[in-house]
């Protein structure tokens, strides 16, 4: 009772200071990108509570039990995927400041490379909604007993309330309360993990040695956790964050460059340091759980908090789970409503719509999101981690037109739509390829999607930019472009 109680008063919290906050909110820039005046403090909390999702949770929980503490490279990617995104994008998202990722391609390609990026965005955001809610539910059936579809319901309908009052600028002061509660439950967690499983010497006796560290050589090839997999991750992280349009959505809320700059550093370090205690505490769970198979060993994680940790404090790491999908559901929901009412709503059927109708159809759309989060999160979602690596495929197909887009003044329409398109070619070719009878098979298709996606993307990028001629209207789009970036 004491448990469900803390996790009751987090609940009610939340919602009381996100309905607050929610005051702020005048207009459809208020909803949808937190006004332009978003600090640097408020910005990291939202950035990462926003990468520090269930899903992953879950689906790093199953990497973290089988690979030991060799696991906890995997946070390395932050590192890489994450620096680049601060040196290479940050500024440059804030300096075209648009509603949408969508947008910014019109303003560079055209109208049609808009549209087939939105669309992608918009499925796979439907996608990624479905997977971080089920993955929760997964941890609150373990700690308190409730059905899995029960516990669906009730925590997006709690989400859906504060998201619709106030939008991202709700969204952005929630993720800040949740990354408070996030930075002190997370450390205690680990050294709970560490004293229950008795450290290195209880490691030892359910792990190998090459699974006792960063054994990078002797794990090159390893079947379970390889080196190339955390190489080719970390280059895929990199081409997906380029245009994740919610950390775009994020760079359009900041105040200014530096704040955009700053928040994205500060969010780099951070990250890898709660993945890296997470990782860890779900090779400590090994030792209390050591039997585990196939996908429940993500319940690894979920059972260290519901058996190791005491009364009281388990009501608040399971509040800190909450927290975590609380945020990157409202984060979601919010940044495909603004990509579904800029780019759709207004950019094909009401260009003309009034302050008012975008602001309610913004909210109606945000519900309608909601909707098939549950119905997603109860009938189609099976293989968590697999469903993450799709959503990685459709992320990544616009990151050459991306880079090209703002660093390759050849690049033009159709050599973005082509790179896109033989892209997604490849990504579904070796999903398919590397779909096992347990689901995907990450390490083996890891590495043979990002080693042949990166080259294809850019080489027809380039080839259909450079065989096709730019139109005069073309080209003045591009000049008109680059001198707005300029300019900012």
């Amino acid at each position: 009772m004491i448990d469900i109680l803390i996790v009751i008063l987090y609940t009610a919290g939340i919602l009381i200071f996100g309905f607050y906050k929610a005051k702020e909110v005048k207009n459809t820039e208020d909803y949808l990108v937190a006004g332009r005046k978003a600090t640097i403090l408020p910005l990291i909390g939202t950035l990462v509570m926003t990468e520090f999702n269930t899903a992953t949770l879950m689906g790093w929980a199953k990497i973290g039990y089988s690979a030991g503490l060799f696991g906890t490279m995997v946070p390395v990617i932050f590192i890489v995927g994450y620096g680049f995104y601060t040196l290479f994008a940050s500024k440059n998202w804030k300096r075209v400041n648009c509603i949408s990722v969508a947008e910014m391609f019109e303003e560079r390609y055209g109208k049609d490379v808009r549209m087939i990026v939105s669309i992608i965005n918009i499925f796979l955001l439907l996608i990624l909604c479905s997977a971080y809610l089920k993955a929760a539910s997964i941890i609150f059936n373990i700690a308190f007993g409730l059905s899995l579809n029960a516990t669906i319901i009730i925590i997006c309908l709690v989400v859906l309330a504060f998201t619709l009052a106030g939008g991202l600028v709700s969204v952005i002061w929630t993720d800040l309360a949740s990354f408070f509660v996030t930075i002190v439950t997370v450390p205690i967690l680990f050294f709970i993990g560490l004293k229950k499983s008795g450290g290195m010497e209880g490691l030892k006796t359910v792990y190998s040695s090459n699974y006792l560290g960063w054994k990078v050589i002797e794990n090159w090839s390893d079947p379970i956790l390889s080196t190339k997999f955390i190489i080719s991750y970390s280059i895929l992280l990199t081409m997906l964050y380029f245009t994740a349009p919610w950390y775009a959505q994020r760079m359009f809320a900041a105040k200014d460059e530096k704040h955009a700059y700053y928040s994205m550093a500060w969010t780099t370090f951070l990250t890898f340091l709660l993945y890296f205690l997470v990782m860890a505490v779900c090779a400590f769970s090994k030792v209390g759980w050591p039997d585990l198979q196939y996908e429940d060993m993500s319940l690894g994680l979920a059972n260290a908090i519901n058996y190791w940790v005491p009364i009281g404090l388990r009501g608040l790491m399971v509040s800190m789970i909450f927290a975590v999908c609380q945020t990157t559901l409202s984060s979601i929901w919010n940044t495909n409503a603004s990509m579904i009412e800029q780019d759709i709503y207004v950019g094909i059927f009401r260009p003309n719509a009034t302050e008012r109708e975008r602001f309610i159809f913004s909210k109606i759309i945000t519900l309608i999101l909601a909707l098939f989060t549950i119905f997603g999160s109860i009938y189609l979602m099976k293989y968590i981690l697999a469903m993450l690596f799709i959503a990685d495929v459709l992320l990544t197909v616009s990151f050459a037109p991306a880079v090209g887009a703002f660093y390759f003044k050849w690049a033009n329409r159709k050599g973005a739509i082509a790179s896109i398109i033989s892209t997604l070619i490849v990504g579904i070719i070796t999903l398919a390829a590397k779909w096992g009878p347990y689901g995907l098979e990450h390490n083996e298709w890891m590495v043979l999607y990002v080693s042949i996606s990166l080259p294809v993307m850019f080489i027809s990028l380039f080839l259909f930019s450079k065989l096709t001629k730019h139109g005069t209207k073309e080209l003045e789009k591009i000049n008109k472009f680059y001198l707005n970036l300029q300019k900012k």
